[in-house]
């Protein structure tokens, strides 16, 4: 059974958590050194965009290495840099707002 924790404000899995649970610093280093493999999306609880980002970036890195296209691999690295980029600054935003 899930468990209140006061101020309701989403539900992640089977846990209520407030806003301010989200500890944005940590999840800007987090973005900074594994920003492309999503670890900073599963510290944040966001489960199904953790791994999205962790499945795109397998299939990229094992289609690279299969077919010896590392072209497709640096579309992916820019593609996920402008994300990246768009991500840092909405962290920012929202450790602000706390």
């Amino acid at each position: 059974m899930a468990e209140y924790h006061g101020d309701l404000m989403y539900r992640v899995g089977n846990v209520y958590q407030r806003q301010d649970d989200r500890n944005y610093p940590i999840a800007l280093i987090l973005l900074f050194f594994f920003g492309f493999v999503g670890l900073h999306r599963f510290f944040l609880n966001d489960i199904k965009a953790g791994f999205a980002y962790m499945a795109t970036f397998t299939i990229t890195i094992l289609l690279g290495i299969v077919t010896f296209n590392f072209t497709l691999l640096l579309w992916y690295l820019g593609i996920a840099s402008i994300t990246l980029l768009v991500e840092f600054f909405y962290f920012i935003y929202c450790w602000s707002k706390q």
